[in-house]
C-alpha cells in the first residue's frame, strides 16, 4: 500500500480538480462536437392564408422558416388547398420545415 501524505488541504484540492476534470472535461467535448441543425427561425403567420387569391404567396412565405404553426381551422379550405393538401404544398417550397397545427382547446 503507498501512502501519501500531504495534508488535508493538498488532498481537498486533488480531489477538486480531479471532479472539475471529470465534470467539465466531457461537457466541453460534447459541446465542441454538438452544433445539431435545430431550428433557429419560427413563426405563427398572422394574418396569412386568409385570402384565397394568396395561397400560394403565404405558402412561400410560410416556408421560408424552420418551423411554423399553421393557425388555421381543420375545416379551412381556400385557393383549391385544405388542411389536409396544405401542407405538402409548404414543403414543395422548403422540404425541412416543420409545420405544427395550431389547436385551440376551448
Amino acid at each position: 500500500m503507498i501512502r501519501i501524505d500531504c495534508g488535508m488541504g493538498r488532498k481537498y484540492l486533488i480531489v477538486a480538480a480531479i471532479a472539475s476534470l471529470q465534470a467539465f472535461v466531457p461537457y466541453g467535448l460534447a459541446r465542441a462536437e454538438f452544433n445539431p441543425a435545430y431550428p433557429r427561425i419560427a413563426a405563427r403567420p398572422h394574418g396569412t392564408l386568409q385570402n384565397s387569391s394568396a395561397v400560394d404567396a403565404d405558402s412561400r412565405h410560410i416556408a421560408k422558416h424552420q418551423v411554423a404553426i399553421l393557425p388555421t381551422d381543420r375545416t379551412w379550405k381556400m385557393g383549391g388547398y385544405d388542411m389536409a393538401t396544405l401542407p405538402a404544398h409548404i414543403k414543395s417550397y422548403n422540404a425541412n420545415i416543420k409545420l405544427l397545427k395550431y389547436i385551440n382547446f376551448n
